[in-house]
């Protein structure tokens, strides 16, 4: 089918991934796909999961199916990661993201 291209920043700079399209499915706002195509393997997001970093969904047969926020998540672990956090820091790190967006979105309601 093609090629698509992912572009994010990693330690302050641009990173740019293709992603051989052919190996992705899109389906519902959920993607299925490789594990290599995030730039982690199998195994680690497994552990990224088992360490309360990622929950993604499963199909019935059990196969695992990453959403555009679970995609992000891994971006953000990469990122992490990177610049030496470790996965307990990191899963502190997100959950107090998640937190500090959520309070921003009762700010803006009691704001409006």
């Amino acid at each position: 089918m093609g090629n698509a291209a992912e572009s994010f920043r990693l330690n302050g700079q641009d990173v740019t991934f293709h992603v051989d399209v052919e190996l992705v499915r899109i389906d519902a706002g959920e993607v299925e796909f490789d594990d290599e195509l995030v730039g982690v393997g199998e195994q680690t997001l497994r552990l990224y999961e088992r360490k309360g970093l990622l929950a993604p969904s499963r199909t019935a047969g059990g196969t695992r199916r990453y959403s555009e926020e679970d995609l992000s998540t891994v971006r953000r672990v990469i990122e992490l990661v990177e610049v030496g956090v470790n996965l307990v820091g990191i899963r502190h790190v997100l959950e107090l993201e998640a937190a500090n967006q959520a309070l921003r979105a009762r700010l803006d309601e009691l704001t409006d």
